[in-house]
C-alpha cells in the first residue's frame, strides 16, 4: 500500500519474524524502525523496481524471529497498549 495511517498488517508480520518490504509511509516508518525488521523503499519512477530491489534486499538478509516478535509485543503488545490508555486516563501522555 502506498497510504498507511497504523500498519496494523506490518506489525503482525513482524510478530510472526516475517520482514516487510513497504514504501514510505507514516505507518511503514512508525513500525519498521530498523533493518532488523525489514526495509522501507524509496518511490520513484520505477515503483516495481524499487519494490523488488527491496524483496531482493529482505531475501539475502537472515532475521531473529523470535527478536522480531519480541520488538513487536515490547512496542505494541498488550502491556504496552494497557500502559498507554493509562497514561492518556490519566493525563501523563505528551
Amino acid at each position: 500500500s502506498k497510504f498507511e495511517t497504523f500498519g496494523m498488517i506490518m506489525a503482525e508480520a513482524i510478530a510472526c519474524g516475517l520482514p516487510v518490504v513497504s514504501f514510505r509511509t507514516h505507518g511503514s516508518e512508525y513500525i519498521i524502525n530498523s533493518h532488523e525488521l525489514g526495509i522501507i523503499c524509496e518511490e520513484n519512477s520505477d515503483l516495481v523496481g524499487s519494490l523488488a530491489k527491496g524483496m531482493m534486499w529482505v531475501l539475502n538478509r537472515s532475521y531473529d524471529q523470535s527478536e522480531m516478535w519480541s520488538h513487536i509485543n515490547n512496542r505494541f503488545g498488550f502491556k504496552e497498549w494497557v500502559n498507554r490508555v493509562k497514561m492518556l486516563y490519566y493525563g501523563q501522555m505528551q
